[in-house]
């Protein structure tokens, strides 16, 4: 299971910014045309994980790093099921490598002090949204 996991991992990494996740979808497309018995049930073992990470990651959506990392295995997931989200998967992921140029080129040319007050606001809006979120649901 390990190296199979690997394996998809590996092809997804290697595939093109923008298609990558619609060519997922077609390679699983493709594989659901066989239709063996065992490609259904890992199909639907694929959708409950998927599920359960998607539940995982509005747990943690109060933590701002944890919850990004299972809505992302979560929609990788359910983009080999959907032509739309393999869509907005490759779309999102174009988008985000632009922003993140963009960040990591600011972010060199921040001067130090700059940078300090950068995470220590990033650091108090975590914590108060924390707390916050803490006593909205725990009242």
């Amino acid at each position: 299971m390990h190296q199979r996991l690997k394996r998809h991992w590996s092809a997804l990494s290697r595939g093109t910014p923008g298609r990558r996740f619609q060519d997922r979808y077609a390679k699983a497309k493709k594989a659901r045309a066989e239709g063996s018995w065992r490609k259904r049930v890992q199909r639907v073992l694929l959708l409950f994980v998927a599920l359960g990470a998607a539940v995982i990651g509005v747990f943690l959506m109060f933590l701002p790093g944890p919850a990004i990392l299972f809505y992302f295995i979560a929609g990788t997931l359910l983009a080999s099921e959907s032509l739309t989200l393999a869509r907005l998967m490759d779309w999102g992921e174009v988008r985000f490598r632009a922003l993140w140029k963009w960040s990591k080129r600011h972010w060199e040319e921040t001067p130090g002090w700059g940078r300090a007050a950068i995470i220590a606001l990033v650091v108090c809006v975590s914590v108060t949204s924390t707390y916050l979120s803490y006593r909205l649901f725990v009242r």
